[in-house]
């Protein structure tokens, strides 16, 4: 059965991340989260654009601190019909 975009950013986001499934919440932060360095962020935004087929925009990419974030800046791009 094939996964749906929630799935799949949880599962990307954990692979690049290096956060367990069972720790995945959506108040993990860039700031508090110490494997969440910056080249993984950028790790993270190459890994969503190409799973997803989107493009970001640099004010999002900043936008996107927490993994709820992450989720949204997604699905926006999802409701837009980019996938």
């Amino acid at each position: 059965m094939e996964k749906g975009p929630q799935q799949r950013i949880e599962k990307i986001f954990c692979d690049v991340i290096g956060v367990r499934e069972s720790d995945l919440s959506d108040d993990i932060s860039y700031n508090s989260y110490e494997l969440w360095d910056s080249l993984k962020h950028l790790e993270l935004v190459a890994a969503l654009e190409e799973a997803f087929g989107i493009t970001l925009e640099m004010e999002e990419i900043v936008e996107m601190e927490d993994f709820g974030r992450v989720k949204g800046v997604v699905f926006s791009h999802l409701e837009e019909g980019e996938e």
